[in-house]
């Protein structure tokens, strides 16, 4: 995942330049509120209560505040500084080849991103060959991505699946067994899924397969406003990394930069908190209520003579 250990502070005022407010009670890692992202209330039937919690791999549920979790912050924070404010919506997410964490980095994402907007976030699995969104939100599912696509009117009605985690919805492609015919009708449709979307999403996340080997990442590469490129420390290679966004940039897709997973900083904890506290460690010791107060009143407090 993101590298252990280090905090990216570079990119903490892109809050201001994404038009947002930090709280004073949160410190610099305090979530940022983007303004103007509300979408309208959705007309369709969302499905809720089929998701249980989400896989430990989602870090900005199950360990909220350590330093991968922050490094996925930190990237939502370069992504809402983009374009003068006006951040891409619309984000696929894919690799050069597979078990690169493009599925862990899509949740964290869309979760990072829920913090901050008015409006919901949404991840569409555009991987039918390797479906893996609706196992990592711990959903039960019935209806997919091509349940919405084979009707003549796009109808996103029971297909659309609330997830544990607030303000985040998934749609799943776990219902696939053959492929003919499907990469022909994702490409008919594929636009005026993303558009049907953008009318009801602050942001969405598109999980894709990786991109030399399928079609899909090129597919969904050209409709969305950008696409972010994953790759595995000692894992991939430059070549294959290269040669991927070759891919992507020859399909039209605009890349918007590479995120580097399992990637693990070897000093402990304990010599870390000398040199730069965990946002974790800040919290629980510095940002206490009331812990300057009782600091204070032991300060002040007149010596006691033993007994």
């Amino acid at each position: 995942m993101a590298e252990k250990g280090k905090i990216t502070r570079a990119l903490r005022k892109s809050g201001a330049a994404a038009g947002g407010t930090s709280r004073p009670d949160q410190g610099a890692d305090a979530p940022q509120t983007v303004a103007g992202s509300e979408a309208p209330k959705a007309p369709f039937r969302r499905v809720e209560g089929r998701c249980g919690q989400p896989d430990p791999t989602v870090v900005l549920v199950h360990d909220k505040w350590g330093e991968a979790a922050t490094q996925f912050r930190a990237v939502r924070s370069k992504l809402l500084a983009m374009n003068e404010g006006e951040p891409p919506r619309v984000l696929t997410i894919t690799s050069g080849t597979r078990k690169e964490g493009k599925t862990t980095v899509s949740l964290n994402l869309a979760a990072a991103l829920c913090e901050v907007t008015k409006g919901r976030v949404v991840v569409v699995d555009g991987d039918p060959r390797g479906p893996g969104v609706h196992l990592l939100a711990n959903a039960e599912v019935d209806k997919d991505m091509f349940d919405i696509l084979q009707g003549e009117k796009l109808s996103l009605d029971d297909a659309v699946y609330e997830t544990a985690v607030p303000g985040l919805d998934i749609i799943p492609a776990c219902n696939i067994t053959e492929l003919d015919g499907q990469a022909g009708l994702l490409a008919n449709r594929c636009e005026a899924l993303l558009s049907e979307l953008r009318r009801f999403y602050s942001f969405i996340i598109v999980d894709t397969p990786p991109v030399i080997a399928s079609s899909e990442a090129c597919t969904f590469g050209l409709h969305s406003d950008g696409a972010l490129l994953v790759a595995r420390l000692e894992k991939t290679s430059r070549e294959v990394t290269k040669r991927a966004a070759e891919e992507l940039q020859h399909s039209g897709t605009k890349i918007l930069g590479c995120i580097l997973t399992h990637r693990q900083h070897h000093v402990p904890g304990a010599i870390y908190r000398l040199v730069g506290h965990t946002p974790q460690y800040y919290y629980q010791n510095y940002r206490k209520p009331g812990r300057k107060k009782q600091k204070e009143q032991g300060e002040d407090a007149p010596a006691q003579s033993p007994g």
